[in-house]
């Protein structure tokens, strides 16, 4: 039996954790607790972490595969980011079938 994965809720305050430690002065009270959350998260949670991490930075993130997780497309809808999806890029010469989708973050104030 798959566990049950975690909701986008957690992702994006497991995020925006990350991205206050990064920002904190004193980073050493932040590395174990984002340890700790990112320690009970499967690979694919910690894709959509690092993914929801990005959007809140305000960095574009990129997907070049010729299937895309629908959850990535959930989490930018939280997030409030658009999607622009491409499927005549210079990859899809070389492997038939791919798309390439760009996140774009929300603006923020």
């Amino acid at each position: 039996m798959e566990p049950l994965m975690t909701d986008n809720e957690k992702i994006i305050d497991i995020a925006a954790l990350m991205l206050k430690a990064d920002q904190a002065s004193n980073q050493g009270d932040y590395d174990a607790i984002v340890g700790h959350e990112l320690e009970n998260l499967n690979r694919a949670e910690v894709s959509f972490v690092m993914f929801a991490y990005k959007m809140l930075a305000g960095r574009a993130y990129q997907i070049n595969s010729d299937t895309i997780n629908p959850r990535y497309y959930d989490l930018a809808k939280a997030l409030g980011a658009t999607a622009s999806e491409e499927t005549t890029n210079s990859w899809a010469n070389v492997i038939p079938g791919l798309v390439s989708v760009t996140f774009v973050p929300a603006v923020r104030n």
